[in-house]
């Protein structure tokens, strides 16, 4: 079992020291229980070396001073801050934790390297800096061996580090087609080769995130009835039923491809995108929309799903992203909440798409009844905790970040829209000091590297 973790703010070198040698401070060692000079091992990952550890009175706490070439063997950084716990048992001194973020790309030539990531990720790189874990975001296209060349954010930027691949890591490649190539399922075949624990798996799609919840019988009432639209036959059932109706890619982002039907006396009215804004065509039959479906549905697969109802307030779609992250017991955590108004007449409230964020309390206080907010608060953050407790139940890998989107109708009923794998970063709350959200994240990989105190 390993005691107490010793927090490292400063790697000193000196090359007068034998190449095996580690100095501790005496305070240190003493906690330790360690009296004398003693034969070990350090370890910083994969990477291993025989030492011998003495201690010294003069070395400062937060020190620790080693040969060059030991540093060099254990591919440690003198300048990154890092921690080191010890198991008396095998005289096993382990550094750590390394934790990383990889994504499908990373700019060389740029301020901003990756993309919008790049304040997110800067924001993190700052909180595992104070939190004595060493931190690298790299492409897994620059991943060989048990190496990668990614970036590491050193004196206030960020700069290419050969390094060992972390000994956690957080999956942010944000398109779909990377993370089902070829590369990329090598690039997760070896973390499991080498033991490497990471999270947030892979993408999952609305359909088969629908059928996940809907096996939670207390979720069943809050999910809006979803079809996978593949016939005619589809396509009258659900217009049968509803009025209005949202037509949505199941592999789709950000609002992007989603499609508004509406049955008038007879006329069905199909809303979508268009280059020159929000376009509406009319249908005079049943057999005329799904002809102007069916090429859209051929090329990509869709569900349709009954509309709610747009907010009578805004005139304009409202919803709710409740974010969950585990902690470090990896109990998940409903971390904060933002509500996203979108543009009137449209039809949906996406950022990238013209919505706007604000707070989630102040439009409640906005759309509810006064009464009725201290339940309805409750109820969205119970369910969208239940949705991320489902999801990990049901799903293989592991995740420990969700986004889940939930929107409340003109009867103040939630209702689950989606849950989203790889929640937007590109719009970060002003804060004093860091992030709920990213010290969270931070301590559950911290965690998963067997680095919890």
């Amino acid at each position: 079992m390993f005691s107490f973790t010793y927090n490292i703010d400063i790697i000193k070198l000196n090359d007068k020291l034998p190449f095996n040698q580690i100095v501790f401070p005496e305070e240190t060692a003493r906690l330790w229980k360690i009296n004398s000079s003693i034969p070990g091992k350090a370890t910083y990952h994969f990477l291993s070396k025989e030492i011998e550890v003495c201690t010294s009175p003069e070395l400062s706490p937060g020190a620790v001073e080693l040969h060059s070439r030991l540093v060099s063997d254990l591919s440690l950084s003198p300048g990154e801050k890092i921690r080191c716990l010890y198991r008396k048992k095998e005289n096993l001194f382990h550094f750590g934790p390394s934790f990383g973020v990889v994504l499908g790309d990373c700019s060389e030539v740029n301020e901003m390297p990756f993309g919008d990531l790049t304040p997110y990720l800067t924001e993190m790189a700052k909180t595992c800096e104070k939190l004595y874990c060493p931190f690298t975001v790299f492409s897994y296209k620059e991943t060989a061996g048990s190496y990668t060349e990614g970036f590491k954010y050193i004196g206030g930027k960020w700069e290419k580090a050969l390094t060992p691949i972390p000994q956690v890591i957080y999956n942010r490649i944000g398109r779909r087609d990377q993370e089902k190539s070829i590369q990329c399922k090598h690039f997760f075949q070896r973390l499991t080769e080498l033991n490497i624990p990471y999270f947030n798996d892979r993408f999952l799609h609305k359909w088969e995130v629908y059928k996940y919840l809907l096996n939670e019988p207390v979720l069943k009432p809050y999910l809006p009835e979803t079809k996978y639209l593949k016939t005619l036959t589809d396509l009258e059932e659900m217009t049968e039923k509803y009025s209005d109706l949202y037509i949505k890619p199941v592999s789709g982002r950000e609002g992007t491809g989603i499609i508004k039907v509406s049955a008038d006396n007879g006329f069905y009215f199909i809303t979508y995108p268009a280059d020159e804004g929000w376009q509406t065509k009319k249908a005079v039959s049943l057999k005329q929309l799904y002809s102007m479906l069916k090429g859209r549905i051929k090329r990509r697969p869709y569900i349709i799903q009954p509309m709610i109802s747009i907010n009578e307030k805004y005139k304009a779609p409202v919803d709710f992203r409740v974010l969950c992250i585990k902690d470090s017991y990896s109990i998940w955590k409903a971390c904060s909440a933002v509500a996203r108004v979108g543009q009137k007449n449209t039809i949906v409230s996406n950022l990238a798409k013209g919505g706007s964020q604000k707070q989630a309390m102040s439009v409640l206080e906005e759309i509810i009844p006064p009464a009725d907010i201290p339940h309805t608060e409750r109820l969205i953050h119970e369910l969208s905790l239940l949705c991320a407790y489902v999801l990990d139940r049901e799903t293989e890998g592991i995740y420990g970040e969700l986004g889940i989107d939930l929107m409340i109708d003109n009867e103040g009923r939630p209702w689950i829209l989606e849950v989203n794998i790889k929640p937007s970063k590109s719009d970060l709350p002003q804060t004093a000091g860091s992030l709920p959200s990213v010290i969270l994240i931070v301590l559950f990989a911290v965690s998963l590297a067997g680095f919890t105190d």
